[in-house]
């Protein structure tokens, strides 16, 4: 049987796997992204209060580079008298292509660029030393409880570590699971994270927060594609029809339909190590 986890990363390191992400993130979270203004707005500003000097930072899986883009303009907006230094770490080389344009969009970082999957560059990481190191809808393809260890070894004393995901029973979550039938593993998701940061002791926040879009009666047969074609991993159009069928019900059914349009949500976790006060529903 075929693995998901190996499907995820060979799909997202084509161009069409990388089209085919962004897509679903302009549904999801229009092409101003709901999900990072939010994490800058609840999150990101609660990081850096008392850390003066330079800051490093990590993104790992960072895709385009948009996001991790809008959090250093935020962060630099917030606290104009550190400086910031990023290392971006992509398994795919169209996203690295992409980001290598978009960098110049913050002048006053100093950035350098891992064309690697974590698992192969964690070593040199370790090194480096970090403040901050981002996860943001990049743990899918972990493979095993070991690599959250690893995470935990590249930041410094007071740093923090920023896992973001959909969280359990979601409606992205519920999509998957119909979708992933048949593979001979599962994707890693945050209660993965969760039940592997338990096990080694290892404190953290969790917050929870909801992300909201709307689908309109003409738009509906290409958002869904553009849904279900990347959650799909690109398969979409091969399953059969009663399948295609049955999840294509199921997303109707997670929207409230109200004026002809379709309203969604879509709940988003957030787990920070170590655990930060502002931040409710303490792990451990």
């Amino acid at each position: 049987m075929a693995s998901i986890k190996e499907g995820y990363n060979q799909f997202l390191d084509t161009e069409e796997g990388g089209r085919a992400y962004n897509e679903f993130k302009d549904v999801l979270y229009t092409p101003g992204d709901t999900l990072v203004k939010t994490l800058n707005n609840e999150v990101a500003r609660h990081l850096l209060s008392k850390k003066q000097g330079k800051v490093k930072i990590c993104d790992i899986g960072g895709g385009d580079g948009k996001r991790i883009t809008h959090i250093l303009s935020f962060l630099a907006q917030q606290y104009p008298d550190l400086e910031f230094e990023l290392d971006f770490v992509e398994q795919s080389k169209y996203f690295c292509t992409e980001f290598e344009k978009r960098k110049a969009e913050i002048p006053e970082v100093e950035v350098t660029v891992y064309h690697n999957l974590f698992e192969d560059v964690v070593d040199r990481l370790v090194k480096r030393s970090y403040d901050i190191v981002f996860l943001i809808h990049s743990i899918f393809a972990f493979q095993d409880e070991s690599i959250v260890a690893k995470i935990h070894s590249l930041v410094k004393r007071e740093g923090k570590i920023v896992f973001i995901s959909n969280a359990q029973d979601s409606l992205l979550a519920q999509l998957k699971q119909k979708l992933d039938q048949g593979y001979a593993d599962k994707r890693t998701e945050i209660g993965d994270i969760k039940k592997a940061l338990s096990a080694q002791g290892i404190k953290y926040s969790s917050f929870i927060f909801d992300t909201k879009f709307c689908i309109s009666q003409e738009d509906i047969e290409t958002s869904f594609y553009k849904i279900l074609n990347w959650l799909s991993l690109g398969r979409y159009q091969r399953i059969s029809s009663e399948k295609a069928k049955e999840i294509k019900n199921l997303l109707i059914s997670l929207g409230e339909e109200k004026d002809g349009v379709l309203n969604f949500t879509e709940q988003e976790e957030v787990l920070i190590i170590p655990p930060v006060k502002q931040l409710v529903n303490a792990g451990s």
